[in-house]
């Protein structure tokens, strides 16, 4: 279902605008504190309850305002979704979906699959390694949708476990219901998670073999994952009582799903980091949210994915900038870019798309207001 109508009150230093984007290329033009990335914060906020520039929401909230308000229609082939948001200073979230009062965002974060890319997410291969989890855990939330539940109960029994692991006196018997549980739900998130990697791993390592016109060899880049614990040591149940003495000198349980995770290396090289120019790097990055969509769609049977990009000509030169351009049509994927100047991203478009019926929109924002390119 892309997002057909979009309408935004008091995100930042827009007051009210009221846009219809189009359902595969939107550009959102203008100066630096003009607005453009208010608008992707304000789709971010509609479909995840949460801003992806600030933990802290009342800075969202304009000057003066009490509320941040947005309203988005979501238009699918058999069924549409109305969504509407507000948050306040109080620091309450009023989420209705068709009129409904909603507890979580999961259910119009499942319906419109959203991903975003901007300056931080190139930084991703230096960060820690919970912020790549993150990233490979949006996929398996929306291809099992069980995930976000046994993850939630996985995340309920840790902290118990942890928090008899601080005690000063402790019985180990007191741990025993905690490890099973933990067990059977680890045992749940590995199964989705591998066999999520391994298509996950599939696309990206074809679109990089596609990689010749672009500046560097990626034959040598590979992906892998780790779980987390030791699977050839037997369950992980079995391995917590193992690993007590360790945990008790720590204070937390120090294997586990939580502790998993996924890198990208150059072979016989190291991390992709240590080894790769910065711009070979980013083109790597990109290859990797590409990847994720492209095996978010063939997981699973769903007609729109959208993918938010924050100042998309800074980060990436003037072939990558091309080649993005070529996968996101060749996934047909709602997007939303923002940038200075439309015209290097709508000639990258234009050049990417097969056929003159290519869909762009180009919005150019001016302290807050918003005026449709003709």
């Amino acid at each position: 279902m892309p997002l057909q109508r979009l309408i935004i009150q008091n995100v930042r230093n827009i007051a009210n605008i009221d846009i219809t984007p189009s359902s595969e290329f939107n550009i959102i033009a203008g100066e630096n504190g003009a607005g453009k990335t208010s608008l992707l914060e304000a789709i971010s906020l509609l479909i995840h309850s949460r801003s992806f520039r600030t933990k802290n929401f009342r800075r969202v909230i304009s000057d003066g305002s009490e509320n941040a308000v947005v309203f988005g229609k979501l238009t699918g082939r058999h069924t549409n979704m109305d969504i509407g948001i507000d948050r306040g200073r109080d620091g309450l979230v009023r989420l209705k979906v068709n009129g409904e009062v909603q507890n979580s965002s999961a259910r119009v974060a499942s319906e419109f699959p959203l991903q975003v890319i901007n300056s931080e997410s190139f930084k991703v291969l230096e960060g820690q390694s919970k912020v790549r989890r993150k990233l490979f855990d949006w996929l398996v939330f929306h291809v099992k949708h069980e995930f976000r539940n046994i993850w939630l109960d996985y995340c309920s029994a840790l902290k118990n476990r942890n928090a008899l692991l601080k005690q000063e006196e402790l019985n180990l018997s007191l741990l025993e219901p905690w490890d099973r549980q933990i067990n059977s739900s680890a045992e749940l998130i590995r199964q989705f998670r591998n066999e999520c990697f391994l298509e996950l791993q599939r696309e990206f390592e074809h679109l990089l073999s596609e990689q010749t016109e672009l500046s560097g060899d990626f034959s040598a880049v590979k992906l892998t994952y780790r779980h987390g614990w030791d699977l050839d040591k037997g369950i992980l149940s079995e391995q917590l009582v193992e690993n007590y003495h360790r945990d008790r000198s720590l204070g937390y349980t120090s294997i586990g799903p939580h502790r998993s995770e996924f890198k990208i290396t150059v072979d016989k090289k190291g991390p992709a980091q240590d080894v790769l120019s910065r711009g070979q790097q980013k083109t790597l990055i990109t290859a990797f949210y590409i990847a994720q969509l492209k095996a978010l769609k063939s997981m699973i049977s769903i007609d729109d994915i959208a993918l938010l990009i924050d100042d998309l000509p800074a980060e990436l030169d003037e072939k990558n900038l091309k080649k993005l351009c070529t996968w996101l049509q060749e996934i047909n994927c709602q997007s939303f870019i923002s940038c200075i100047l439309p015209g290097p991203v709508e000639t990258s478009i234009r050049e990417s798309c097969d056929s003159d019926n290519c869909e762009i929109k180009v919005f150019h924002v001016k302290h807050g207001k918003l005026n449709v390119e003709q």
